[in-house]
């Protein structure tokens, strides 16, 4: 499965963005569940169903709460 978009010129960190972006896009639209996307950049991105993220949950909603007073 290839993929291909005019950037013009940007960064390698952009294109690699725009590459991850379109590759979560295919994700999305294929309904699968468990996902790992790794780059040759130093990062990784990883998805963690909600239920098994509950920690990161709390922090979120307390994070909007707090923003909100």
């Amino acid at each position: 499965m290839g993929l291909s978009n005019f950037l013009g010129e940007c960064s390698v960190f952009d294109a690699e963005l725009w590459g991850i972006l379109d590759r979560l896009t295919l994700i999305l639209d294929s309904s699968l569940v468990r996902v790992m996307i790794q780059t040759d950049r130093p990062w990784a991105v990883q998805h963690i169903p909600k239920e098994l993220n509950n920690d990161a949950d709390y922090i979120v909603k307390l994070a909007l709460i707090l923003d909100k007073a």
